[in-house]
């Protein structure tokens, strides 16, 4: 009877638990492919993995900012007037390191910042599952945009290597989901605080959030003279929204002194190589000896490179997305690993659901519309900063990666998830859903089991 009793609290708490088992279930695989790349991964894999090492490297000598590294702007990196809080933390943990286990070698000491990123990107997960509830009341269908972004090959690459982006992810979803809060009408004031407090350390991190906290920024001071009335006025009271917001306040300083101070004395949001080095240092910048290499004397205008028989801006956006969606369900980084099948596969999914949901015309609210109007505004931005690379290169497309995408991609599977919800016909919603499962988990980390001794042979440390 004992016993009887016991399987029946055991399998009223699966039922009453089922989906919390089974993201913790999701987090646990990916978890496990991503330490599998952190412990098997060579060194120079992982995009800009040798500059940060050394950054991190140089800043655990000071508490502060240390001078420039010429291991790191050798790869086109700089310390001067650029963010830096993620070089900074690594700078502490391997203070931590050093204490607890002074003689770690050069190798473990990457391998347990590869493991810090895992965490991060964990974290990326769990405001993937949160930002998802905001928008999908269905349970297992909440679970949806989890599965795709845990089985979406560069982010489990990537997340298993000591990059910014990883940092960057985690602080861009978690501001995405406070301002879905706030447009929820939950909590005006502390998830304002909370959306902007990840941003600014977002733009900390990396400049390329600062497109994503203009478009996040516009849409809030929308969304507060919409509803006004029910929210102004608001007293700031309670010490938690006074910690915040002076939290805040220091983190705008800190941008300020970045970003401000580049504005107006480099008149540039980050400062060119020559702003900072020396002409001859400035020389051995990787990214300018490609550029004398392989790019142009001068940057093309828009009509010199059509004339020259370059692609005008819509040709060029069709390859632009090629480009992307290779990078992103393939690996685009310093090695490479694309197929056309992953390129037409993904598209022939997202045009399929973005049809059905034209044909029964699915109506969009201002909460949905303004996530829309913020990835569209990213990618946008994005798009003209790939666009003018290339006509200094030359179009030889550098600085184009799938991870770029990554900061706004949660909004792009919530979107396919309720794309995929919405279709009417219930034989064709499940044959759908069951296209994506399968197209997501065969394309996804499983690639580096399958195609280990071939495809990857030469990027393991054996």
């Amino acid at each position: 009877m004992i016993k009887l009793n016991s399987r029946k609290k055991i399998k009223r708490y699966i039922l009453k638990y089922d989906k919390h088992i089974v993201l913790i279930f999701l987090l646990i695989v990916f978890f496990c492919y991503a330490i599998f790349i952190a412990l098997h991964i060579d060194r120079g894999i992982i995009p800009d993995e040798i500059s940060h090492f050394a950054f991190s490297k140089q800043f655990s000598t000071t508490i502060g900012i240390p001078t420039e590294l010429p291991e790191a702007y050798r790869y086109g990196v700089y310390i001067t007037q650029s963010p830096f809080l993620f070089n900074w933390i690594n700078g502490r943990l391997i203070n931590i390191v050093n204490i607890i286990l002074p003689s770690t070698s050069v190798w473990w000491l990457l391998v347990i910042l590869r493991i810090i990123n895992v965490l991060y990107s964990l974290g990326t997960i769990f405001f993937c599952y949160l930002f998802s509830k905001e928008f999908i009341k269905l349970k297992w269908w909440q679970l949806l945009p989890v599965f795709f972004l845990t089985n979406t090959l560069m982010f489990v690459f990537l997340s298993g290597g000591l990059n910014y982006d990883n940092l960057t992810n985690l602080l861009c979803f978690a501001g995405l989901y406070f301002l879905a809060k706030v447009l929820a009408h939950n909590a005006f004031l502390p998830n304002s605080l909370g959306w902007m407090i990840c941003i600014a350390l977002g733009c900390l991190t990396k400049f390329t959030v600062l497109p994503l906290a203009l478009a996040m920024g516009i849409v809030w001071v929308t969304y507060l003279i919409k509803n006004r009335k029910q929210v102004l006025p608001y007293k700031f009271q309670g010490k938690r929204i006074i910690l915040l917001s002076f939290l805040l306040l220091l983190l705008i300083i800190g941008n300020l002194a970045i970003y401000g101070h580049n504005l107006v004395v480099y008149q540039s949001i980050i400062p060119e190589c020559e702003d900072i080095l020396t002409e001859e240092e400035c020389k051995l910048d990787f990214y300018n000896m490609r550029m004398e290499k392989y790019g142009l004397e001068e940057k093309l205008t828009m009509s010199e490179s059509i004339i020259r028989g370059y692609p005008n801006p819509i040709e060029y956006f069709f390859h632009w997305i090629a480009i992307y969606t290779s990078a992103i369900f393939g690996i685009g980084s310093h090695r490479n690993y694309k197929t056309s099948f992953r390129i037409l596969s993904h598209w022939s999914l997202f045009l399929w659901v973005f049809i059905i949901s034209i044909i029964n015309k699915i109506k969009i609210n201002f909460k949905n519309s303004s996530f829309i109007l913020i990835f569209l505004f990213y990618l946008f931005i994005l798009f003209i900063k790939n666009y003018n690379g290339d006509l200094a290169s030359g179009f030889k497309h550098f600085g184009e990666n799938g991870r770029y995408f990554f900061p706004v991609i949660g909004i792009l599977f919530i979107a396919l998830t309720k794309g995929i919800m919405k279709i009417p016909n219930i034989i064709v919603r499940k044959l759908t859903l069951i296209f994506a499962l399968l197209l997501y988990f065969f394309t996804g980390p499983l690639t580096f089991i399958y195609r280990y001794n071939t495809a990857f042979s030469d990027w393991f440390v054996r």
